[in-house]
């Protein structure tokens, strides 16, 4: 590894050259397994904070097993008084093949302090390895008018965020979905909190995979959610999850949405129907359960006992009761990453999802 001065896109290049031909023969000369250099895109993450570096290095690491990519690392100090950018190249591999190879991709590393963040683009977009898809991965909190942010949309065709960061996730979820209906953007959008959602919502679809729950399910008229209102890792998890079922179901919002600190509400009408949805904060990090009222019946979702499962209870007057499970851990933020990757257009549950929660008021 060796810091790059200025971060001069030619000698970043250079640097890049010198790293795999001295890297190769080292292995050549000390008879090692035999080194293979892999790329399937271009993944740029803008990462800030004290530990970022080592945190984002490894959770890099772990996606270039499945996802080998040449890979930007942006750690911004805007903070700092004494402008400055640097930036260094390191390889990151892993082994292959029965133990006979190395599979190693490049991490790309662009410290950019004080008031040089505008320097980014201009060194990251020479870099990108051409027709190749590009991703955009910023852990951060969104600001949906900085302008890294914006040229580096422009230049990827897939954007992942994570909603938890947002401060305020009804304002934020409003904006995102206010930028992708009004810029028509190309580039598609993930959103690793949306992913973590993953088992509640396929917990809630399999309700419907029950031909004789489908006329109660018809006739649900509250749903309450619990949880999922704050936490470092769960704020705004409730909005995603009443969006999700208005979009799907095709409720539309019927009067202006009520929040407090500990929740909302908002009332939603489906041809003659009522529907109302509340959610309140819960006593657990995260969703703690979803619960459907409906004539004559109920289905619950629930976070089940040890906290590793969820378990979907339906209980009707006329059908007796019945129960399911479902494995509640989404995974690693390298496995929601990864998993991401694999998503080749749009998320278009997602976005119709989004869409809703642009036009609450």
């Amino acid at each position: 590894m060796e810091t790059v001065a200025g971060a001069d896109v030619g000698a970043i290049q250079k640097e890049l050259k010198r790293l795999w031909r001295e890297y190769t023969e080292s292995h050549q000369n000390e008879g090692q397994q035999s080194v293979v250099r892999s790329c399937v895109l271009n993944l740029v993450a803008y990462a800030p904070g004290g530990r970022a570096e080592n945190e984002v290095t490894g959770i890099m690491a772990d996606i270039s097993v499945q996802h080998p990519a040449r890979m930007f690392l942006l750690l911004p100090k805007p903070e700092s008084r004494e402008p400055s950018i640097n930036a260094w190249v390191n390889a990151l591999c892993h082994v292959s093949g029965g133990g006979r190879k190395q599979v190693c991709c490049e991490q790309i590393v662009v410290r950019a302090e004080g008031d040089t963040l505008g320097q980014v683009p201009s060194i990251v977009r020479p870099l990108l390895i051409p027709d190749l898809p590009s991703v955009f991965w910023w852990r951060d909190a969104m600001r949906f008018d900085d302008r890294l942010f914006l040229d580096l949309l422009e230049t990827c065709d897939r954007i992942i965020i994570d909603s938890a960061y947002f401060a305020s996730p009804q304002q934020g979820m409003k904006e995102l979905g206010r930028l992708m209906e009004k810029e028509k953007l190309a580039a598609s959008f993930s959103d690793l909190n949306w992913a973590r959602l993953g088992p509640w919502r396929l917990s809630i679809a399999r309700l419907y995979d029950v031909p004789d729950y489908r006329p109660h399910l018809a006739r649900i008229h509250k749903v309450e959610i619990e949880g999922g209102i704050a936490g470092s890792t769960t704020k705004g998890q409730s909005l995603l999850i009443a969006a999700w079922l208005a979009s799907r179901l095709k409720w539309n919002l019927a009067s202006r949405v009520t929040t407090s600190p500990t929740g909302f509400a908002m009332d939603l009408k489906a041809e003659n129907r009522s529907i109302r949805i509340e959610a309140n904060a819960g006593n657990g990090a995260g969703i703690q359960s979803v619960k459907f009222h409906a004539d004559g019946a109920r289905f619950e979702v629930t976070v089940a006992e040890g906290g590793a499962h969820l378990s979907t209870r339906s209980v009707a007057d006329s059908l007796g009761s019945a129960e399911y499970v479902t494995n509640l851990d989404p995974g690693s933020e390298a496995h929601l990453i990864a998993r991401e990757l694999e998503i080749l257009g749009h998320d278009r549950v997602y976005e119709q999802a989004l869409s809703f929660l642009a036009n609450l008021t």
